[in-house]
């Protein structure tokens, strides 16, 4: 259920300003000076905090969020955003131990460059090096975050925090929802600091990397300096069940960032898979009949024709995917709407895909086939020449075997001392004069 407005006087320029109850603060449209919705003087248990970062998104812009980040997943159910079960929907204040380490790392690995005289293509050699950088790693300071499972998500979502944050003041966290720190900033060392900066360490030192090719990469890193800040961050968290099991889906109310954990489906997954399959066949089938009954050129031939078949799958997704994006967008009361549509294209492209796949490899069969009767010197002929031209020495010994021995039988009569006239078989005369 959404909050009415609070109409307020701005601290800085004393204008009338409206805040949402569920943001907490609210900047001036006048001075732009930061506004907490609190305004009493009586101070509230402070957290040991020295930043805090303003919840910029209210309860219906998360709520879009929420509809945004389930409905354009391909395999998730299409019921359910309308038919989910809402558990838990909360506006809170999250402590984060913010970690700015310095660090230096050596690596070691093999540099590899074209080589036509090296083994399979490439030359390999030994490289090493050293990178310095710095990492910014965030740690949830609270156990709850950490018990709940939601320490991996909240943390990148908190790096998405690019503004500058307010100095903290107690009156910050009264009438508001926060969770306490009771963790240390070594607590989450393990968990979270260690992989984070193996991560970025190794990044780092492969952009450095030279050579065409990198291989058996080994880095071995050193902390110089860690700078660690405890920050308040403004968290929604919506957690709903699904089938008797419980999901969530969490935003970065500073900045908008969303992360979460859906159920999903592989029955699209199965149905672009046997699209794909099915063209792979009718283009395998159709080649394989051509390449023994009539020319490999004819399965060639055949194969381009029908090569767009083979993405049959890619296309069934693609337009199941614009189609979601589209529900994200659409009003709440419509969403059933769009889903009957959704659920009709679908079963029409299912069956109407088949149909034309197997006209499209028929008719591909059927001019690929006639081709050489149609145009038998333009394309068969000059395609067996291409084929089967054999070597020269087996040419030479073609051609010799090809030769006709003709024997003519002669009758000679004497006519003069001076000519003789010649008679074959067959009445031709030949003079031969002396």
């Amino acid at each position: 259920m959404a909050f009415q407005n609070v109409v307020m006087e701005c601290t800085g320029c004393g204008a009338s300003i409206t805040v949402d109850p569920t943001l907490r603060f609210g900047n001036c449209p006048y001075c732009g000076r930061c506004n907490s919705l609190v305004q009493s003087a009586k101070a509230a248990e402070q957290p040991v905090v020295e930043d805090i970062f303003p919840a910029n998104f209210s309860e219906q812009a998360f709520r879009s969020a929420v509809r945004a980040f389930l409905c354009s997943k391909s395999d998730v159910p299409d019921s359910l955003y309308e038919n989910m079960l809402e558990q838990e929907l909360t506006l809170n204040f999250w402590p984060f131990y913010r970690q700015e380490v310095q660090w230096d790392a050596t690596w070691t690995a093999d540099i590899g460059y074209e080589n036509e005289n090296a083994k399979n293509g490439v030359a390999w050699q030994g490289s090493s090096g050293q990178v310095m950088g710095s990492t910014v790693i965030y740690t949830p300071a609270s156990s709850v975050i950490h018990n709940r499972g939601l320490g991996g998500d909240s943390c990148r979502l908190a790096l998405a925090c690019d503004e500058m944050p307010l100095p903290f003041h107690p009156e910050h966290c009264r009438g508001i929802s926060y969770l306490n720190c009771d963790t240390a900033a070594g607590d989450g060392e393990k968990a979270y600091v260690v992989p984070a900066l193996d991560e970025s360490v190794t990044d780092q030192c492969i952009e450095q990397l030279p050579g065409e090719y990198q291989r058996n990469l080994h880095t071995t890193r050193r902390i110089i300096e860690r700078k660690t800040t405890l920050q308040m961050i403004p968290f929604w968290l919506f957690v709903y069940e699904w089938e008797g099991c419980s999901y969530y889906v969490m935003q970065n109310a500073a900045s908008g960032a969303v992360a979460g954990t859906v159920p999903t489906t592989s029955r699209r997954k199965w149905i672009a898979a046997g699209l794909t399959a099915g063209g792979i066949a009718a283009v395998g089938i159709g080649a394989g009949i051509l390449a023994a009954f009539q020319s490999k050129v004819d399965a060639v031939m055949f194969i381009v024709l029908t090569l767009p078949l083979v993405c049959a799958g890619i296309v069934y997704r693609e337009q199941i995917a614009i189609r979601k994006s589209k529900i994200k967008l659409a009003p709440v009361g419509e969403i059933g709407k769009h889903l009957a549509k959704l659920k009709e294209f679908e079963q029409r492209f299912t069956t109407y895909s088949g149909l034309v796949m197997a006209g499209w490899a028929i008719v591909a069969f059927i001019v690929t086939a006639l081709m050489p009767i149609v145009m038998p010197n333009l394309w068969y002929d000059a395609a067996e020449d291409r084929r089967y031209e054999p070597p020269v020495d087996k040419v030479e010994q073609l051609a010799n075997s090809q030769k006709r021995k003709t024997y003519i039988k002669l009758r000679l009569k004497k006519i003069d001392g001076i000519s003789e006239e010649i008679e074959d078989d067959s009445g031709n005369a030949f003079v031969i004069e002396k």
